[in-house]
């Protein structure tokens, strides 16, 4: 049984000490992320104290207050955390100067035990006489290294003690500072919790006052979501013509350019038909001229054979015809070389050709090219998650049903997001394309339309636009001031499109 408790203490011992060994590491994570929090809420009260010179009662203003109530709630959630691993810290000291001072007290009863018996052999003769008294030499020089250590054993025994009463006045010193470091944190978690009542209650004042400057906030809700319904419906029909148009103009160009391989093949074939007749006449007509010297030449033979016989001179008249059959032989020969030089032309104009064709495929040529829609697409794409933000400010509705930014109770839907921004602000291109439309909608503005390709992306809630339809785009080009209301709301309605389907544009653009 007492075995089993000593295995259970060890164990408990080592796994509370594998846990607090952890704890440093912690409590720096979280003062750094402490740190990090209190910077953003002074860059939030910086941001507050701009917008609130233009009006306290804009969606901005609400959502910069809403996001240092988030901020500073966290930040006391860090504190509550610090202060637990700080006590955590303050109890394992506690215990490592427990067991220290048992040390120390064990330490110091037998070194207590040490000096009696070294009192009790003090004495030098005693010594001498303890070395004296040895039965032989062997024995004496033992004794005497006996001596030797039983000495230094009384040192360390002193270094030991000295060394666990530093120990201890270490750990205390440890405690103490954890203690006052945990004080320090309540006090200021205690400042926060304070000022984010504070803050909570300026929120809910600022709110009550939204509420009121807008009147019937539902009935105007509905009417901003039909408003971006009809801008939405729009924005499909004016994609599915511009994609219907793009494809049939994909599809002529494809067209005209099969129809001018199909001329060019043609022309190849109708060139090689022509040069193979050329050859063919010409080496009739050579073999034609081949055989008519030929005939000359066994006319003359036959002349000449003739005179022969009357001038009976068999021998000229036989060598004559030898050689004029030789030379028709010959012609005979030289038609045929001819017709295998043409033979072999024709091949070798076949065997190029088919290699031209070959090589074409190869490398594409002989389909369609890539059309500059597709490229422009696959360009955008590539810069998925990096895009440029299309005005600097503050999302304050996201993509999808989301609740509204000042009345969290009301849900309202966005196939994009709106971006706060402040007073003044340009819209921007994302990326390079060309106006594809531009937009009026019936109380809300000017929207622009942008073809990136088979993507597009949508610029909504303009007062002036500086581009026109057809314009070509560059990246960061202004398109048009963003309209401010009467309550100083600066939004953007901003949506990205593949094809009529609606994309999250937090996925698009960087660190939105």
């Amino acid at each position: 049984m007492e075995k089993k408790k000593i295995v259970y203490t060890f164990c408990l011992f080592f796994i509370t000490l594998l846990v607090f060994s952890q704890q440093p590491n912690r409590k720096e994570l979280l003062q750094k992320q402490s740190a990090q929090l209190k910077q953003e809420i002074s860059d939030l009260n910086k941001a507050l104290a701009a917008s609130k010179n233009e009006s306290k009662t804009s969606i901005l203003y609400i959502a910069n207050l809403t996001k240092k109530l988030e901020a500073r709630t966290a930040l006391i959630l860090t504190g509550k955390k610090e202060t637990r691993i700080l006590e955590d810290e303050i109890y394992l000291n506690q215990l490592e100067i427990n067991k220290l001072r048992r040390d120390l007290s064990e330490l110091r009863e037998n070194y207590a035990e040490v000096l009696i018996r070294s009192y009790k052999n003090k004495s030098i003769q005693n010594k001498i006489l303890f070395i004296l008294s040895s039965k032989n030499i062997s024995q004496a020089f033992r004794r005497i290294k006996y001596l030797q250590k039983y000495s230094e054993y009384q040192d360390e025994k002193v270094a030991e003690i000295n060394e666990k009463q530093a120990a201890i006045l270490k750990t205390i010193d440890s405690r103490e500072k954890a203690k006052k470091e945990k004080l320090m944190v309540l006090s200021q978690q205690q400042v926060q919790v304070n000022q984010l009542d504070i803050e909570k209650k300026e929120k809910e004042v600022v709110v009550a006052q939204y509420i009121k400057q807008q009147g019937d906030m539902i009935a105007k809700i509905k009417e901003k979501q039909l408003q971006r319904q009809a801008l939405e419906r729009q924005v499909q029909a004016i994609i599915a013509e511009e994609i219907r148009l793009t494809k049939a103009k994909e599809a002529e160009a494809k067209r005209r350019a099969e129809e001018a391989e199909r001329l060019r093949k043609k022309t190849i074939e109708e060139e090689k038909a022509k040069k193979a007749r050329e050859d063919q006449l010409a080496a009739e007509r050579l073999a034609a001229e081949k055989a008519k010297a030929a005939e000359i030449a066994a006319k003359n033979a036959l002349a000449a054979k003739k005179a022969a016989e009357k001038e009976e001179n068999d021998k000229i008249a036989a060598k004559k015809a030898e050689e004029s059959r030789k030379l028709a032989e010959r012609a005979v020969a030289e038609k045929r070389a001819a017709e295998k030089i043409l033979a072999k032309k024709t091949s070798e104009a076949d065997v190029a050709e088919a290699k031209a064709v070959e090589k074409r495929k190869s490398i594409g040529a002989t389909s369609s090219p890539i059309s500059p829609s597709e490229t422009l697409s696959k360009s955008f794409e590539a810069n998925k998650n990096s895009l440029p933000w299309p005005v600097n400010g503050t999302v304050v509705s996201h993509f999808g049903k989301t609740p509204h930014p000042v009345v969290p109770n009301i849900t309202v839907e966005h196939q994009g997001v709106e971006i706060a921004a402040s007073s003044g602000s340009l819209a921007k291109a994302v990326f390079n394309g060309s106006v594809s439309k531009i937009m009026i909608i019936p109380g809300g503005g000017k929207a622009v339309l942008i073809s990136h390709g088979n993507y597009f992306t949508l610029y909504a809630n303009l007062s002036t636009v500086i581009v026109s339809e057809g314009d070509k785009i560059k990246t960061g080009q202004a398109l048009g001031k963003i309209y401010t209301d009467d309550s100083n709301n600066t939004l953007l309605g901003f949506q990205v499109w593949k094809g009529t389907v609606p994309q999250n544009p937090s996925n698009w653009i960087s660190g939105m």
